[in-house]
């Protein structure tokens, strides 16, 4: 079994300036993924209206050609 010093570990407490930034840095991390996969899921639905909209005109345009 590995024996482990325990002496040599230091406790930060809850409001030290280290962890205030890394909670800051895992916010804005969160807000980037969240604004990532808004904008992904806008583009994806902007190409699908434009699919749909191109499929119904090739289609009305058959109907009044026949």
């Amino acid at each position: 079994m590995i024996d482990y010093d325990l002496n040599k570990i230091k406790i930060l407490p809850a409001d030290h300036i280290a962890l205030k930034d890394y909670d800051y840095a895992v916010g804005v991390d969160k807000k980037n993924k969240v604004l990532e996969k808004m904008v992904f899921g806008l583009i994806t639905a902007g190409v699908l209206v434009l699919i749909y909209y191109t499929i119904k005109d090739a289609e009305e345009r058959n109907k009044k050609q026949n």
